[in-house]
């Protein structure tokens, strides 16, 4: 009995050991013709955290692929996204594409143009390099699930749900019309499809709401409203494909089905304006493991921290802000390199959408002081610490603020830019010689230098990015 309950209590401890209560809920894979309620329904899902999108995938319908693709990498770019996997299918549709979809443009940025990759090699890397149940959301026709599972039957094994937009009489419907045929198809493959049904004819967004979300100072909110500015196309105002994200979230609009969901009859645009603005919000949330919600009240920071709290937290985020923190509480001194390392991490999770502890990382930063000190700040900002076996520090190299961050395959090299490295250099330096690296003085100074390290350099800006390599 006693062997039973030491075996007992180790499995249990295993067992908390290896669970991951900050992994996201869903893990999504995204259909996408392109349409201007794509592109909300994409803001939305890349705003949420619980949401953690392998891949999206451009296929013809409401624009072309090709015009869809580039509109996709276009908003992922402005989101400092770029390196979520987006995938091309080129495969014909029966409908021509809507004219206003064709002429919206999701960016005003204009990016030379994006290399096209096909969707089936882009699944072909989700299906070897990730190991979670997948959600496969449909905002277009079926074509794109149907044409991968041909070439690979066994993927719809690792399906956890297909979700599928459509009217409420499906054959009425947009995403029905592109290729009719499939459906049947993927249902009598016992594929586990979900229908949303959808009547939008009442489920117009209200000017004033939308007015409102500029209280809501992040970029997701800013490009949900981009997309509500066409008030003379009467369609880019009303809801539609961003039904899937709330379902995601919360399913108290739903009723289901013997086909999966219906929006409930007594669901208003105010029920869903109410909780779009709840997930334009939420992702200004940390997922804490031992904090309720992570502290910032100015009146518990030290007095050289506390005055410039508000307003970094407001260019940076909260993120990025309870990384520094925590990073520095570790160094044991507001370090500078320890900063930097905190700032790549966030950066590095930000391009692949990628949550915690879902990253290997091979740092160049050594093992000596002051570059290694970035290495505290990577642990702190990705989960993968050495306790993880994620965190790989190389031994015996010419130390240097590099990080090569490998997700899904794809191999990342982040470099803090030559100039910002300098500037760091010469002003250490400067100090040394003047006060000593003994002296108070000297340690004092080092602090200001980091404090503006957190406060005014822009992660987007610190860093140079550049491809190592591609896994296959």
């Amino acid at each position: 009995m006693r062997r039973f309950i030491i075996s007992l209590f180790c499995l249990i401890l295993f067992s908390t050991a290896q669970s991951h209560p900050w992994k996201p809920n869903h893990f999504v894979v995204v259909d996408t013709d392109a349409g201007i309620d794509d592109m909300r329904t994409l803001t939305l899902l890349l705003s949420m955290p619980e949401v953690n999108i392998l891949a999206i995938t451009v296929s013809n319908g409401a624009t072309s692929a090709e015009a869809g693709y580039q509109k996709v990498k276009s908003l992922l770019h402005e989101l400092n996204k770029q390196g979520v996997l987006v995938g091309i299918n080129k495969l014909p549709v029966n409908v021509n594409p809507f004219k206003h979809a064709v002429d919206f443009h999701w960016t005003d940025s204009l990016y030379p143009q994006f290399t096209e990759v096909s969707f089936i090699k882009v699944l072909e890397r989700i299906q070897n390099y990730s190991s979670e149940k997948i959600t496969f959301i449909n905002l277009a026709g079926l074509s794109t699930l149907d044409s991968y599972l041909g070439e690979h039957p066994e993927f719809a094994t690792r399906l956890k749900q297909v979700i599928w937009t459509t009217d409420i009489q499906l054959e009425d419907s947009w995403n029905y019309s592109l290729s009719p045929e499939i459906y049947q198809r993927l249902i009598s493959n016992t594929v586990p499809l979900n229908l949303i049904a959808i009547n939008n004819e009442k489920l117009n967004y209200e000017t004033d709401w939308i007015s409102g979300l500029d209280t809501i100072l992040d970029s997701y909110s800013l490009f949900f409203k981009r997309s509500l500015i066409n008030q003379d196309f009467h369609y880019a105002m009303k809801c539609y494909d961003e039904l899937v994200p709330i379902l995601v979230m919360d399913t108290s609009l739903f009723q289901t089905t013997s086909k999966g969901y219906l929006l409930k009859k007594s669901t208003s645009i105010q029920h869903i304006e109410s909780q779009i603005s709840k997930m334009l919000v939420i992702n200004k949330n940390n997922k804490n493991q031992v904090f309720i919600k992570f502290p910032i009240d100015s009146t518990n920071y030290i007095s050289d921290i506390a005055p410039f709290m508000n307003k970094t937290i407001q260019k940076y985020g909260n993120e990025e802000w309870a990384a520094c923190v925590l990073t520095n509480e570790l160094h044991r001194h507001v370090g500078i390199y320890a900063i930097i390392g905190a700032k790549m991490g966030i950066r590095a999770r930000e391009y692949f959408g990628a949550g915690v502890d879902e990253m290997k990382l091979i740092s160049y930063a050594g093992n000596y002081p002051p570059i290694s000190c970035m290495n505290d700040g990577l642990q702190v900002s990705t989960g993968a610490t050495v306790g993880h076996g994620l965190l790989t520090v190389l031994p015996n190299v010419e130390a240097q603020p590099k990080v090569i961050f490998e997700y899904l395959g794809q191999q990342i090299e982040f470099t803090l830019k030559e100039e910002y490295r300098q500037k760091l250099e010469k002003e250490v330096k400067q100090l040394a010689i003047i006060y000593g690296i003994n002296s108070n003085i000297y340690w004092d100074l080092v602090r200001q230098i980091a404090l503006n390290c957190w406060f005014n350099w822009d992660r987007n800006e610190l860093f140079e990015i550049s491809r190592v390599a591609n896994k296959e």
